[in-house]
Formats: structure tokens, C-alpha cells, sequence
């Protein structure tokens, strides 16, 4: 149960996983717990300097290596595909120099902070004060500028909203106060908002339960640090979640012009917190379509705004995930606070020319994926107009450095795919078919396709391919796994095809198509005072034909008779698609009554055929717990436990820390949270804090090597964002989640 750390001490370590709810006597265990300090620092602003601009209609950019050309107007550049934003502040526009600056690079702006509670209205008990937005506003519509408001409620910068001790009925007044007044003085007149924040960073990082959004949003108490007092008012006597509903149902009677936006950050690598969000989106959509159904059809949340506070280990992979998430929504996309920051250096210690291509890489991959997604996505906006004014100005986040002048990334955000080496754009497939279906792609690049319940094996190649170019310039290779084209029961087959030119193989378009029988997965229930009990299965690859009859059967433990049924039908779902069925009861039931009750959920066909395996749960049993973890696997969330100390590894902000690498001021360390082990589980706290949860990532080294004494592991805290490399880790033993209430032994393994 040990490693080898470096001074050559023998240190063991406990990685856990999922939740608990039991109660028992602790034992002690042996294990190491990490303490690396990480410090923030913060440098006063300085003036950006004035900067000639030319403004050359067709410039083709600047080749990797050479002397920059004539800068181009980026909203020129992408003025076909998305609006392009930046931030303004009210001194911005008594800076003529800075201002000739942003009209010439930006068509939308947003108020850094003009508009925020803080600035706009900050004392409840007296009149807002409008005069320095209204004179910002009014000067930066009548140049055209497209504006957006930004927040309306959110957990910071809004001390005085809503105020201290409010119940549910005094903070919805609050709010519809608040926000009718705001959103509605900005309703009309000179300095009339486009688009509205509405509720700004509602979720946690990472929820156990993601489609379950209302456990997933900030609450009174979790997080500890930065909650929602919104949700906590609200809690006070009804439900914490609705101030979510109502914010935007107040933000679309006070400003019915304005489209209305969710924003939110870190949803690009913790798929979770983009689950949970579209989640929400979609059933606030939904309740407001039915109750209120003379909108025809218009959304009550129209937009999601992904902030894009981003460092160069961003996967652009999983942002491209986040975006079909979104999309599937049928809401438009923003992303609306973009920067690029560098992680070591500071005010002293510049990046280097190295450093600057690699976030020119990275600005270029992102935009080559705006691009992509240009249909969905309405606008980019930077947070800032050059380094100096960035709230990461020591992270050197943005296109233009402080004096102004463009970096490396500018270069490559106005022609990414140059930047990049990808002189012509890659080929794409126009179709394919199988079993007499066929499929246009489009822009899409992922595919759901059923396959009968008596097929076990698909063919499917090169030659059920469609695409528009001749085969003496592309190549197009399909990939099997299985390689058999074997498929069965929930054991789908993907087919992973690549189009690719001849010349340059390098530009190419890869494609996943999913071949699977009909499927249904089970959700964990959910019990809320406005869902009743509710039960979900998700269904996949539709075969278009089901019919489906959804059955909730709850029975009396002490004598195993029915004690209530619920059953309700569904029409079938279109072929190669998928959906989610969903029953409840008419209201929410007590969790004393459930523990007097087992319910049996089963979901059947028209012909009265189970679908999938019917699921019993017993109320008496928790379903989640963190136990002992068998297997540690990279994307997933643990808890990391000293069992020397009692302590959970915790990142945690704290008042002061030792001086690191010459910092005093250092905010941010990590500390420890007491928890009771018994029989490999956690039994105690009830409640885990999100920064108590960390993912574990696997660190791929860049030269494909890994070298001795090199880091072959980094926690990832949910919370925060921060990373911190944890190993190398030789051995280890881990807690995880379980959702079947079952306990294994302890498992220990190598790496």
C-alpha cells in the first residue's frame, strides 16, 4: 500500500469515488495526503496605448514565421459566420485611441461590469443608478454596436440582492423587483439591450446526477464558497430551483425584445455540467411552452452562453462535445468571455515566443470550430481588449498584447486553417446508407443508426459512402470495432470513417456512426415538490416502430401488496433517433412513506414484451455511496483521503498561506476535510463538498515519452478548474461511487 515519493518516504494513498449516506464507527486506514500550494496574483491595470489599425478590406493574414502584415478588422474576417464582441467599461469611451480600436475589430459589446448589481444597483433601499451605463450605452448603440446586459442575478458582485434573511415570498418579490426594473429601463430608448445574462453561473462544477439539475445547481450550502443566495432565499419556504424560472419569466415580461441567455463556465471539459444545463434548458422551455402558449413557440431561455475562460491544456474535442449538447437544445450560442491564459508567468515573467504559438494554435483550433458550428453559434466576444485590461493580465490571455499590437494568436484567428497548415478546407461525405436508409450528413459527424433485433453482424464500408469529389482526389477509410461488425444487446458496433485528400491526408473529416439494437437505460428518480416522483429511461436507437408502455408499481413492504400504480403510453420514437420517457406522480411523495414502499419500474412494448430489465428500489437502501475504488480511470471523480490525518484532500481558498516562490499574498491552497471511514466507505460527512470531489486525469507526455521522475498524473479539481500533478503514482487504492447499494473488497492495484 505504498509508493516511492522522491525524498525516498514510504506514503500510501486513497483515491474515493461517488457519495454515502451510512452511519457507522471509523477505523484507520494508511494513506498519503498531497499539500501543494498554488499562489494568485493581482497587478494594477495600465492604459492601453493608442495603435494604428489599417483597415484594408481583404487581407489574407500572416504566415507562421514572417513579418506581420496589415492588420485586417477581425469583425471583417467573421462577419459571415458570427458576430464578434469585446467588453467596454465607461472610461473606455473617453479614450479615443482605445475606442477607435474597438470599433474597428467588434460589431457587439458587453459591460464588463456597468450592468452588473454591484455597479448599477447595489443598495436595495435606494434608487439604481443608471447614468453611467445609460451614457456608455446610448454612445456605443448609436456606432452600431450590438450590446449585451450582463447579469441580472448571479452569486457575486451582488451583495445587496437579494437582502439578508428574506423567505421564498420576500426574495421573489425582490427578484421580480430587481429585474423589472433593470431589464425594463433597458427595454427601450437609446440604450436598449439586445440580449440579457439572465442568470449567470447557477451550476455546480460537477454534478453527481447531471439530467437531476436541480440538485445540480449552486445552493445555500454547497458550494461553501460562492453559493447562491438566491437559492437559499428561495429555499426558505418554497423551492430553491424556481428563482431560475422566475429570473427568466420577469427578464421576458420587463424586456420582451431582448433574447434571453443562460451563462455558465468549466462546462467545456466536465461534460456533467453541460448535461445538467441543457437539461434545464429544456424542461424551463418546455413549462413555459405549456404555460404559456401564446408565445407560439418562442423560448423562454433562447441562448447558452459558454464563457471560455480557457489555458492551453483545453481539449478542443470535448468544447466540440459541449456544442452539440447545446445545440441539440435549439437554442443559439454564444460564447461569450473568451481568453487564453498562459499558466507561469506573471508580470516579470512574459511567455515565451513558444508559449505565444502554442495559444495561437489554440485560438486557431477554437475558431476553426466556430466555424464549424457557425449555424448555431451567434456571436464570440473576448473578455478584454488586450492584455493589460484582462482580469488574467498576468496569464497574457488575449490576441493583442498591451501595447495593442497583434500576437501570434491574432495571426491565426483570422485564418485559422493557414495557421494551422490546412490550406484547403477538408472534404466532407454528402451521405450514407445501410439497410435501405439513407442518411444525409450535412454538418453533423455523428450518427445514431438502428439495427434490427435479428441482426448480430453489419457490413458497412467504403462503399456505402457518398461524397461529391472524384476518387482520384480523396480516400475514404471505414474502421470497425469489433472489427467483426459484431452487435448485440447494449454492445454497439461504431464505425469510424475518414475522408481525406490524397495530397494532403492531413485534411480530412472523421466521422462516428453508431450501429445498435434498441436500448432503454434508466435514470435515477428524482422526488420534487413540483416533479411528484418521477422516473425516466432513456431510449437509443429507435426503431422507429415501438410503442412504449412505462409502468411505475409502488408496493407495501410489510405485506407486498399494491400500494399504487402509474402507468402512461408513448407513440414510437423516429427511427435511428433517440428520446427520453419520463412518468411521475401527481405529487411529490415523503421520504418516511417511501421507506414503507418498493417500487418496481418496467418499461414494455405494444405487444406487451419487456424492453429492457425492470428495476426494483428499495427506499431503505441508499443508492449512491463512495466506497473503496477497484480501478482508477482517467475523466472520473474520486476523493483523495489521509487516513494519518482524517482529512479529504480539499482545494480550498483560505486567508493566508506560506509564502510561495516569494508570494505572500498566496489565497489559494489545499487543506483537508475530516471524513469517517467504516468498511471502506464513507459514512461521513453526508454532504460532499465539490471541492472535496477531484477528477483524475491522465498526463500525456508531449514528447509520447515518459521519462523517470516525469508527472503521470494530474487531480483536477472540480470546483475550481486548478490542476496539480499527483504522482508518479506506483500504487494505489481508491474509493468510488456505487449506485446498486452493493459493497466489494478492497482492490489494490499497479501503475
Amino acid at each position: 500500500m505504498y509508493h516511492q515519493t522522491p525524498n525516498n518516504k514510504k506514503e500510501g494513498i486513497k483515491v474515493m469515488k461517488g457519495m454515502t449516506f451510512f452511519k457507522k464507527k471509523a477505523r484507520n486506514l494508511l494513506t498519503y495526503f498531497l499539500a501543494l500550494v498554488f499562489t494568485l496574483s493581482s497587478f494594477p491595470a495600465t492604459v492601453l496605448p493608442v495603435m494604428n489599425a489599417s483597415a484594408a478590406e481583404v487581407v489574407n493574414g500572416k504566415t507562421p514565421g514572417t513579418s506581420a502584415t496589415e492588420v485586417v478588422s477581425l469583425k471583417e474576417v467573421y462577419k459571415d459566420h458570427f458576430l464578434i464582441g469585446n467588453t467596454v467599461s465607461p472610461a473606455d469611451l473617453t479614450n479615443a485611441a482605445k475606442y477607435d480600436f474597438m470599433k474597428f475589430h467588434y460589431n457587439a459589446l458587453t459591460p464588463e461590469n456597468a450592468t452588473k448589481p454591484d455597479s448599477i444597483w447595489s443598495n436595495p433601499t435606494r434608487d439604481p443608478s443608471f447614468t453611467s451605463a445609460d451614457n456608455m450605452l446610448t454612445q456605443v448603440k448609436a456606432d452600431g454596436f450590438y450590446t449585451i446586459g450582463h447579469a441580472l442575478a448571479w452569486h457575486n458582485q451582488s451583495a445587496g440582492w437579494p437582502q439578508s434573511g428574506q423567505n421564498y415570498t420576500e426574495a421573489r418579490a425582490s427578484l421580480k423587483r430587481y429585474i423589472s426594473t433593470i431589464a425594463g429601463h433597458y427595454s427601450q430608448g437609446p440604450y436598449k439591450l439586445n440580449t440579457w445574462d439572465v442568470v449567470n453561473e447557477a451550476m455546480r462544477d460537477n454534478p453527481e446526477n447531471p439530467t437531476d439539475w436541480r440538485n445540480a445547481l449552486r445552493s445555500g450550502i454547497q458550494p461553501t464558497e460562492r453559493p447562491s443566495r438566491w437559492f437559499e432565499a428561495y429555499a426558505n419556504g418554497g423551492n430553491g430551483w424556481d428563482y431560475i424560472y422566475d429570473a427568466f419569466l420577469f427578464a421576458r415580461e420587463a424586456a420582451p425584445d431582448a433574447i434571453l441567455y443562460y451563462n455558465d463556465f468549466n462546462d467545456e471539459e466536465l461534460a456533467n455540467k453541460a448535461i445538467a444545463i441543457a437539461s434545464m434548458v429544456n424542461e424551463l422551455n418546455e413549462r413555459y411552452a405549456n404555460e404559456h402558449p401564446e408565445v407560439n413557440g418562442r423560448k423562454l431561455i433562447e441562448g447558452i452562453g459558454i464563457q471560455g475562460h480557457y489555458n492551453l491544456r483545453l481539449n478542443v474535442d470535448n468544447l466540440e462535445e459541449v456544442l452539440k449538447v447545446y445545440s441539440e437544445t435549439g437554442c443559439e450560442i454564444s460564447i461569450t468571455e473568451l481568453d487564453v491564459q498562459f499558466n507561469g508567468t506573471s508580470a516579470e515573467v512574459p511567455p515565451t515566443e513558444a508559449q505565444l504559438k502554442e495559444q495561437a494554435e489554440l485560438y486557431a483550433k477554437l475558431f476553426m470550430l466556430y466555424k464549424k458550428y457557425s449555424d448555431n453559434i451567434e456571436r464570440v466576444t473576448f473578455w478584454g481588449v488586450a492584455d493589460n485590461n484582462s482580469w488574467r493580465r498576468t496569464g497574457y490571455p488575449l490576441p493583442f498584447d498591451s501595447s495593442g499590437a497583434p500576437k501570434e494568436a491574432y495571426w491565426a484567428i483570422i485564418n485559422p486553417e493557414a495557421y494551422l497548415g490546412l490550406d484547403d478546407l477538408p472534404p466532407k461525405l454528402t451521405s450514407f446508407d445501410f439497410g435501405g436508409d439513407v442518411f444525409n450528413v450535412a454538418d453533423k459527424t455523428e450518427f445514431d443508426v438502428n439495427v434490427p433485433k435479428d441482426v448480430s453482424k453489419i457490413d458497412f464500408s467504403a462503399a456505402n459512402i457518398a461524397h461529391k469529389y472524384p476518387d482520384d482526389d480523396v480516400d475514404v477509410s471505414v474502421t470497425l470495432n469489433p472489427a467483426s461488425g459484431a452487435v448485440g444487446a447494449e454492445k454497439p458496433a461504431v464505425a469510424t470513417v475518414k475522408i481525406a485528400r490524397k495530397d494532403s491526408p492531413k485534411i480530412s473529416t472523421t466521422y462516428t456512426v453508431n450501429f445498435g439494437q434498441m436500448t432503454a437505460e434508466w435514470e435515477k428518480d428524482q422526488n420534487y415538490k413540483d416533479t411528484g416522483y418521477r422516473s425516466s429511461v432513456n431510449i437509443r436507437f429507435s426503431d422507429g416502430e415501438t410503442q412504449f408502455k412505462l409502468f411505475q408499481e409502488f408496493y407495501n413492504r410489510d405485506d407486498g401488496k399494491l400500494a399504487m400504480l402509474n402507468s402512461k403510453e408513448f407513440q414510437p420514437l423516429p427511427k435511428h433517433t433517440g428520446g427520453k420517457l419520463t412518468i411521475n406522480t401527481d405529487s411529490s411523495m415523503d421520504d418516511d412513506h417511501l421507506k414503507t414502499l418498493k417500487l418496481k419500474k418496467s418499461l414494455w412494448d405494444q405487444n406487451w414484451a419487456p424492453i429492457n430489465q425492470a428495476r426494483v428500489t428499495d427506499f431503505t437502501v441508499p443508492e449512491n455511496f463512495w466506497r473503496l475504488a477497484k480501478t482508477i480511470k482517467s475523466g472520473k471523480t474520486y476523493i483523495v483521503v489521509s487516513a494519518n490525518s482524517g482529512l479529504a484532500l480539499t482545494n480550498r481558498n483560505v486567508t493566508s498561506v506560506p509564502a510561495t516562490g516569494g508570494v505572500t499574498n498566496a489565497k489559494r491552497g489545499l487543506a483537508g476535510t475530516p471524513v469517517t471511514i467504516v468498511d471502506d466507505i464513507i459514512v461521513a460527512p453526508e454532504l460532499i463538498q465539490d471541492n472535496t470531489r477531484l477528477i483524475f486525469k491522465e498526463y500525456q507526455p508531449r514528447s509520447g515519452t515518459i521519462h523517470k521522475g516525469e508527472w503521470l498524473h494530474w487531480i483536477h479539481d472540480v470546483k475550481s478548474g486548478s490542476r496539480w500533478p499527483c504522482g508518479p503514482l506506483y500504487f494505489v487504492a481508491g474509493f468510488e461511487q456505487r449506485h446498486d447499494g452493493s459493497i466489494t473488497n478492497r482492490h489494490n492495484y499497479w501503475r
